[in-house]
């Protein structure tokens, strides 16, 4: 057998192993491509198959690699292109991935697909006005596509309608999708993909081209999954306009959607006996700053504090404060978004539905919960959990739960096992009567039971419309969660074939997500760190949200995060909905002035300052080096941030004009618990800070240095594909990080040596100064927090020990 005859065996036997879907035939065909590389040391073909495995097995800095390998030798591949576009939004690479889609278009210029993805690639980055003219010419070249066909198996067609223009467009990370959060829900996407086909129909051009819905393929039933009245008003009007043109059942008809606003419900539930849809005063086109909107509000309407002022046609909490004190409030995230463009606002009236529980002592217990309305019956789906926090959502939910698990253990699979039984009686039946009277085919509620005296025991309705998400895809299949939203989805599929006239069958519904603990994840202890008010951090290179346990340390609610992000390198959706974090992309720390970003041909040595001239680099990094662009940039002087009553924890990268920063930050940081500076100790760019700079700098403004951490080095070996585990040993940068002195550590109050405590340990694992700086005012406390970091045996610990030493006496 020859040499091609052997490698194109290997190669069919890879092909089949990576159809497959299982992990260990894909880790098998990385094994196999090794072999087949021995015998063809460079064939693009076994390039590309290794990107493929490597992205299969979740390692998309490999599979990058071994695509781009490939691609000199395949310039013309598109599907090589593409999953170099993929691999580049998987790792945040969003203006890489932008110029391999247009690469992807160059060889395939008649794919809307591809003209899709630009425009979402475009929202991405921000670049709205080419965003909108690219999904303008999407639109209209494709404004229905077959998202979902299962050829001979299909059992029912189903029309989905959907709005182009109500939002921006994302892009999902995971499978390079675009995603249309706003102004829909995610029903569709939840349907039998092996028996139910979706035809998606963008209603947006309709009007304008009603031989659209003519050229249509069959269809059994419509589904309008265009569900928030506020941010889709315009298209269910559109919608509302053809209805009479669609020749088949709707389901969720745009009136009733429309009917669902915030509005519409009060009015259709301001005079229930038991149920209370709280006044809600809606603010349209508003523009100007955020409190004196909400001042002049108060007068006009006679409102009282607190309220509640959220914006319009955002889910999960975003954009949504409690407001108790007008003059003191933070409005900020709020004011950006008006300072784009006029805005709807809501006044909300505040109602209390806080509890307190034995079982769960200090801050007061905020259950929620939220049940579908399905074909006019009510499915219990979840409750969440807040711990003396009103605005319950994931991020409160979870650390809730987390520190106390009967809540899911019991307080859930009560409600699921037997709702009526777990709210006042009556009141599940009376919710279910009062929401078919919206009219709405498919619709959730959120709720609680009021706890306020004048109200005890009626329900709150927080929202009942028909855009809130079934999350049967993201749930434990091993959790009561799962069975709860598999029930509905499986109700969900019984209308659909019931409005089609059909018969139903054995439905294959979504398997969920298997929760699988991080093996980097620490077991968490039972300890209470006790202090009061969130750990300030500015983090000046938007260094915490790239980091993989950023959103592990942003679940605690123990931190109030600023993150400077000056080269628009998180995805602003990918952190959205966090509470107490604050993402400022274009914006980086510095005098106050304007400063220039050079952007390079590696987006990982771009930066505000200059890189060296080549010849002082490293040969590896010269090409990277090479400076494709400068842009502007505005500075914030530290000292000159309002608002900012103190800065507990300061983060600069190695890539900081450090000492322009603190020098402007003497102020800010007089008080401040850590600095965490980058400092190089091999430069590649002009003016990095260095630890004799720093240090020098410290030692005259009240801080001690304490330690390196997590050092970077160089290596210098070729960059060589036969080279699999290249050794590094030249100290590139490091994190230098700075503590108070000695004479301001022993004046640290209680609070603040908590905090600092706090941010060693879990950010940094740094157990022997966090005891210390707790005994310095508690020592009961130290010697708990040894006990549960399992330095010192614990009272059951010592007994059991002391049991089995009586035993082995006896013996």
């Amino acid at each position: 057998m020859t040499t091609q005859e052997t490698v194109n065996n290997l190669l069919k036997d890879i092909r089949d192993k990576l159809s497959q879907h299982e992990k260990s035939a894909w880790q098998d065909a990385l094994k196999q491509l090794d072999d087949a590389e021995q015998h063809a040391p460079g064939d693009p073909e076994i390039l590309y198959l290794r990107g493929c495995a490597e992205s299969k097995l979740e390692r998309p800095q490999k599979a990058l690699n071994a695509f781009l390998h490939a691609s000199y030798q395949r310039p013309d591949d598109v599907s090589l292109f593409h999953y170099i576009a993929k691999q580049h939004a998987r790792l945040g690479h969003d203006k890489a991935a932008l110029s391999a889609l247009k690469r992807c278009l160059q060889l395939n210029p008649k794919s809307t697909k591809i003209r899709r993805l630009i425009a979402a690639t475009n929202f991405q980055i921000g670049n709205m006005e080419e965003a909108e003219n690219w999904r303008k010419k999407a639109v209209l070249e494709q404004p229905f596509f077959v998202t979902n066909n299962p050829g001979e198996n299909t059992k029912l067609h189903v029309l989905v309608l959907q709005t182009a223009y109500a939002g921006r467009w994302g892009i999902s990370r995971k499978n390079f999708q675009i995603n249309l959060s706003e102004g829909h829900n995610n029903l569709h996407s939840l349907l039998d993909a092996e028996h139910v086909k979706l035809t998606t129909l963008y209603i947006d051009e309709v009007i304008k081209h009603p031989e659209i819905i003519r050229k249509l393929p069959h269809y059994d039933v419509v589904y309008n999954s265009i569900t928030d009245a506020e941010r889709g008003e315009v298209a269910l009007n559109l919608v509302e306009g053809v209805l009479h043109k669609f020749d088949k059942p709707v389901i969720n008809p745009p009136q009733a959607v429309l009917g669902a606003s915030r509005e519409g419900n009060y009015q259709r539930f301001k005079h229930h006996p038991t149920l209370i849809l709280p006044l809600s005063i809606k603010l349209e086109n508003v523009t100007g700053h955020c409190r004196d909107i909400v001042q002049n509000a108060i007068q006009e309407h006679d409102l009282t504090l607190p309220l509640i002022v959220r914006v319009a046609g955002y889910q999960n909490g975003k954009l949504m404060h409690k407001v108790e004190n007008l003059e003191q409030h933070d409005f900020s995230n709020i004011d950006e978004l008006l300072a784009e463009g006029p805005q709807t606002l809501y006044c909300i009236r505040y109602h209390e539905s806080g509890l307190d529980h034995p079982r769960a002592p200090g801050d007061r217990l905020y259950p929620k919960y939220r049940a579908f309305l399905i074909d006019g019956k009510l499915y219990p789906i979840h409750v969440r959990f807040g711990h003396g926090d009103w605005n319950v959502h994931m991020p409160e939910h979870k650390p809730t739960v987390k520190r106390f698990p009967w809540l899911i253990d019991e307080w859930e699979r009560d409600f699921f096992e037997d709702p009526e039984a777990m709210l006042p009686k009556g009141a599940w039946r009376e919710l279910e009567e009062a929401l078919k009277g919206i009219g709405v085919d498919y619709l959730g509620v959120d709720f609680a039971i009021l706890t306020e005296p004048e109200n005890a025991d009626k329900l709150v309705i927080f929202e009942a419309n028909p855009a809130m998400r079934n999350f049967l895809d993201q749930v434990d299949p091993e959790t009561p969660a799962y069975q709860a939203s598999y029930r509905a989805i499986h109700a969900a599929h019984d209308m659909f074939v019931a409005r089609a006239n059909l018969a139903p069958w054995e439905y294959v519904l979504h398997e969920g997500q298997p929760s699988e603990p991080s093996a980097n994840e620490e077991t968490p202890f039972p300890f209470e760190w006790q202090f009061t008010g969130r750990a300030v951090v500015l983090d000046n290179a938007a260094y915490l949200p790239r980091h993989p346990r950023f959103r592990q340390w942003a679940d605690t609610n123990a931190l109030a995060i600023v993150s400077f992000d000056p080269l628009s390198r998180v995805n602003a959706r990918d952190v959205e909905n966090i509470e107490e974090f604050q993402h400022i992309p274009h914006a980086l720390l510095g005098d106050g002035g304007q400063t220039t970003l050079y952007q390079t041909l590696d987006e990982t040595l771009s930066a505000p300052l200059s890189p060296l001239p080549p010849e002082q680099l490293p040969e590896s990094l010269r090409d990277g080096s090479r400076v494709l662009a400068r842009l502007p940039a505005k500075t914030v002087a530290l000292d000159n941030i309002e608002g900012l009553k103190s800065l507990d924890w300061l983060i600069l990268d190695e890539f900081s004009d450090a000492a322009t920063i603190l020098e402007n930050g003497v102020h800010a940081l007089a008080d401040t618990l850590l600095l965490q500076i980058g400092v190089a100790f091999s430069p590649t760019h002009e003016r990095q800070p260095t630890l004799a700079e720093v240090s020098h700098w410290a030692s005259q403004h009240g801080f001690s240095f304490y330690r390196l951490n997590q050092p970077h080095h160089r290596s210098m070996l070729p960059d060589r594909a036969d080279i699999e585990a290249p050794q590094s040993t030249q100290l590139a940068s490091a994190d230098a990080l700075f503590i108070p002195d000695p004479a301001r550590r022993d004046a640290l109050s209680e609070n603040q040596c908590k905090r600092l405590a706090f941010i060693l340990d879990t950010v940094f694992g740094i157990h022997d100064l966090a005891y210390r700086l707790l005994a310095q005012h508690d020592e009961q406390l130290a010697e708990d927090y040894l006990r549960a970091r399992g330095y010192i045996s614990t009272p059951q610990d010592v007994h059991e020990e002391e049991s089995n030493a009586g035993l082995e006496a006896a013996l």
